[in-house]
């Protein structure tokens, strides 16, 4: 379920920025990459070509013959494999190395596609303006507040003028603190803060949904925003 609003309706509330220091965030993510205790028991990445986003994503981001598409955290290339035939370019960014090595593998005839293995908190070695299209699929939501927002100033970085960036984030009530989560380490926001992340980054929000997971949570507690947002010529990468 989708519902899209005016960004007007809810209340003016700044981006918090507490919780991890970006060192402790990255720190955590990459030894459950190394110690397995995480990707290899989870059941959603048994199958490594699951649908789980990609509907959004293709919709919302709307991917191009002629962009030059990121992924912010494409894990072992699930998404890429769907995504990358249908561009000229597709890059992939992770924070370890275990499931770039097996990206490399699954995406080798998917097209044009360059990995980089990150540092979790800036987009290097992506260049100044260099993508036309990006997102980040559950990936923000298990991101410290301040690593969230040096991410976003860093697709401001790297998005060439008019180009768009799709941004899913936990729904929540703004107060959790991505460190006192265990085991997933997840931080919710409201609709006022997932704009307020988009905006101090130097980006346009266009469009806001919320997506109520009842399919894959029954209890119907969980929910996702989905944020997409365009560089303009005026922006700042600040």
């Amino acid at each position: 379920m989708a519902v899209t609003f005016r960004l007007s309706d809810t209340p003016d509330e700044p981006i918090e920025t507490r919780g991890a220091t970006p060192e402790e965030n990255v720190s955590y993510w990459k030894q459950l990459h190394e110690s397995n205790a995480y990707f290899d028991t989870h059941n959603w990445y048994q199958d490594r070509l699951r649908f789980f986003g990609l509907d959004q994503i293709s919709r919302i981001l709307d991917p191009k013959q002629d962009d030059t598409l990121l992924e912010i955290g494409c894990g072992y290339g699930r998404l890429l494999w769907h995504l990358a035939p249908l561009v000229k370019n597709a890059i992939g960014l992770d924070l370890a190395q275990a499931p770039l090595t097996e990206a490399e593998s699954l995406l080798e005839s998917r097209g044009s596609v360059e990995l980089h293995l990150g540092d979790g908190v800036t987009l290097n070695p992506i260049k100044d303006e260099s993508i036309t299209a990006a997102y980040a699929f559950t990936v923000f939501q298990h991101m410290a507040r301040s690593v969230a927002l040096a991410n976003a100033r860093e697709v401001a970085r790297v998005l060439a003028p008019s180009g768009r960036f799709l941004l899913q984030l936990h729904v929540g009530d703004g107060s959790e603190d991505v460190m006192a989560t265990p085991g997933e380490q997840s931080v919710g926001y409201t609709a006022a803060q997932a704009a307020g992340l988009i905006e101090d980054a130097g980006l346009r929000v266009e469009r806001v949904e919320r997506e109520l997971l009842l399919k894959d949570y029954p209890a119907g507690n969980v929910a996702w925003w989905w944020v997409l947002a365009t560089k303009h010529e005026a922006s700042s990468s600040g």
